[in-house]
């Protein structure tokens, strides 16, 4: 597990790897640089999926929303799982994937479980 200020990240199954932003967390271009990096430490130069827990609110900038979304930083990225039970959050979740149309398969989910399996199903169709 990798704790910052802003944000935790944990390896949850062999190439799954979770962050969660932490409550009022803004997370800018720089963040998500870093975050790329540390998910990078966890798993080595193995390809990965990532569950990203929005069940806290925080702000996201438009430009680390521009870098989670773009080719150059999913090169290694299977997929994305966004869990959330928070209805404002699957709105922007929502206007994330069809506004930056992220370069991996990405979808919304209510409870981490479901999310985990989906995650599973797109690391086998990669391998």
């Amino acid at each position: 597990m990798i704790s910052d200020l802003r944000y935790t990240i944990s390896l949850i199954e062999p190439q799954i790897v979770k962050i969660e932003v932490h409550e009022d967390a803004e997370i800018d271009l720089r963040e998500a640089i870093d975050m790329r990096q540390k998910a990078l430490q966890l798993v080595g130069d193995k390809k990965f999926a990532i569950l990203f827990d929005a069940n806290h609110r925080g702000h996201i900038t438009p430009e680390a929303r521009e870098q989670f979304a773009c080719k150059e930083y999913t090169d290694v990225r299977i997929g994305a799982a966004i869990v959330t039970n928070s209805l404002a959050n699957k709105i922007i979740g929502n206007f994330f994937i069809k506004f930056n149309k992220p370069a991996t398969p990405t979808r919304i989910f209510s409870d981490q479980e479901s999310a985990v399996l989906w995650l599973k199903e797109q690391i086998c169709k990669v391998i």
